[in-house]
Order: C-alpha cells, then structure tokens, then sequence
C-alpha cells in the first residue's frame, strides 16, 4: 500500500520493563526495543514518545491503531489485536486509500 501513499509510523513510550525484565533503566529497553524492531521485522520508523502522546490520541489500549488522512484528520481507531481487528482497520485504510485516489 506505499505505493498508494501509505505512510507508517509506529509510536511508543518507555515501561520501565521488557517482557519479564523489570526493571529497565530507558537505555537497556532503548537495546531491548531494537531487537523487538528486528525480531519482528519492523520496516517503518518507531517514535518513543511520553504520555503526553498517548493522551493526544485518546489512547485506551495496546496496540491502537490510528489513520489519519492527509489533512491530518483521524479517520479510523481500531484498539487491540485479532484478526478481525487487522482485518477491519485494513479494510479502513484500504478504503481511505481509494478515496484518495478517486479524488485525483
């Protein structure tokens, strides 16, 4: 979907802990969020952020998802993970996408 224009970036923030380690001093979860970028294979940026970005998105739950348009406008919050969930905020972004299109 790049190639449609889509854009990704993923946004965190820093726990204080990995996995089963606690506590993480932010310099060790620094270390241990590059492997999970590689572990999973990660090919957009990842922006560590503080609450403060969460809380500008309303965000509720881990992982949430965000489309937001060109016009910087939210279009489609999808929370939590399943196939489903994948499969509905795709859709969403599918969708996003084509109307784009379909405006040029």
């Amino acid at each position: 979907m790049k190639d449609k224009g889509l854009e990704v970036v993923g946004v965190t923030q820093l726990y204080g802990y990995y996995k089963n380690e606690r506590p993480l001093a932010p310099d060790q979860e620094f270390a241990r969020l590059a492997s999970y970028i590689d572990e999973w294979d990660l090919t957009w940026p990842l922006v560590v952020g503080g609450p403060a970005n969460f809380e500008a998105y309303g965000v509720g739950g881990i992982p949430q998802y965000v489309a937001i348009d060109r016009e910087g406008r939210v279009r489609n919050i999808t929370v939590g993970f399943s196939e489903e969930l994948h499969t509905r905020f795709r859709a969403a972004v599918e969708k996003l996408l084509a109307d784009r299109a379909a405006r040029r």
